[in-house]
């Protein structure tokens, strides 16, 4: 933040790169990607697409409750849902 605030000062507004949406696909990798989760998802046995639905929603509610003035809310929503398919299909599993 204080990049951008003192860039903004400065002259032109700077390119900023940061790594807030990869910390929210981490995030949604754990959150997915464990036993717990696991079987909870298999007990439920919804299809795909409601899968799908159910981590575009929580991503969304994950990013609206980060969200404040400045903040990359579509990279944090983007990343949340990409950790969070990553991690239901086990993608780093190392079986």
């Amino acid at each position: 933040a204080a990049q951008v605030t003192l860039g903004g000062l400065m002259g032109p507004h700077p390119a900023v790169l940061g790594l807030s949406g990869a910390v929210f696909a981490l995030g949604g990798y754990l959150l997915a990607g464990n036993v717990v989760s696991a079987t909870l998802f298999d007990r439920l046995r919804l299809s795909a697409r409601a899968q799908f639905a159910l981590f575009g929603l929580a991503a969304l509610v994950l990013t609206a409750s980060t969200a404040a003035p400045g903040v990359a809310l579509i990279a944090h929503a983007t990343g949340a849902f990409c950790g969070l398919v990553a991690g239901r299909a086990g993608l780093l599993d190392a079986r």
